[in-house]
């Protein structure tokens, strides 16, 4: 390859890496709504942003950079994140992911929580799972070469088309017990159909997390246990899959704007606009 050439390649990484340090944070109300009801996510979002702002969270978007920063801090009350969401495996574009990052009246972040679209056509979730795809876009070449993926769950093998796997989600132990998923949850699978206009949003919950109704409460509609990590960073790990499919995101919106609705004062969402 000509020094021209290298140059080249090597500017353009360095622009990319460069747009994901400087991308600037947008609050809710401030999202462009590319698919979807416009009128109705942009009711969401803006009664989203004052529910959250009277919990005492003010929820933007963030970098891959800032989450893995944020996990390496906060080691106490959080596990290490998946490879997924760490830029230095290959996957954390911002034309395909994103980052949630919610701060307290002080500034401080409190919250946080990654995405990324995958383009699954003609593959599935057990394939790219298993194969370590869906956490490094270079498996053969990953730091961990030990460890693996099985996934039993048996809906999996017919997830495919354009996903949005969330993920490395975290609140600060100041502000848990404030039901702040379940507002940070359909915030997070909401903009990915307003922008990639997703064809199914899924997470992996521990097993923990689904005994306790985590995934029910943020809204997801089918659980199925059969995901097993081994030999991670963050240690073995036991859970399933949760998801919800675009034919149920906006049915599942609906009703939970009701309740939302009827736990804000309409003044202060009006004052918000």
């Amino acid at each position: 390859m000509s020094n021209a050439s290298n140059k080249a390649r090597i500017s353009s990484q360095t622009l990319k890496a460069e747009r994901q340090r400087t991308q600037p944070e947008k609050r809710l109300t401030d999202i462009r709504i590319d698919f979807g009801p416009r009128e109705e996510l942009a009711r969401f979002f803006l009664m989203a942003d004052t529910a959250l702002r009277q919990k005492g969270v003010s929820l933007g978007f963030g970098t891959f950079e800032e989450l893995v920063e944020t996990n390496r801090r906060n080691r106490d009350s959080w596990l290490p994140i998946v490879p997924s969401y760490d830029p230095a495996n290959g996957l954390c574009d911002l034309d395909k992911g994103y980052v949630l990052i919610g701060r307290n009246t002080a500034g401080e972040v409190v919250v946080a929580q990654g995405t990324i679209i995958f383009d699954w056509t003609g593959t599935n979730l057990k394939d790219e799972a298993e194969s370590m795809r869906i956490f490094y876009a270079s498996p053969e070449s990953r730091p961990r070469p030990q460890e693996r993926c099985i996934v039993t769950a048996p809906s999996a093998a017919s997830m495919s088309g354009r996903v949005a796997l969330h993920g490395a989600a975290w609140w600060h132990p100041s502000v848990r017990g404030r039901l702040l998923g379940a507002l940070v949850a359909r915030v997070s699978r909401l903009y990915a159909y307003a922008r990639w206009r997703t064809d199914l949003s899924l997470a992996i919950n521990s097993e923990k997390l689904i005994a306790g109704g985590f995934p029910k409460r943020n809204g997801y509609q089918h659980i199925e246990t059969g995901v097993a990590f081994r030999n991670f960073e963050m240690g073995d790990y036991d859970g399933g899959i949760v998801w919800i499919t675009e034919d149920e995101l906006f049915v599942e919106l609906s009703n939970f704007m009701s309740e939302l609705a009827a736990g804000l004062d309409q003044s202060d969402i009006l004052r918000t606009a």
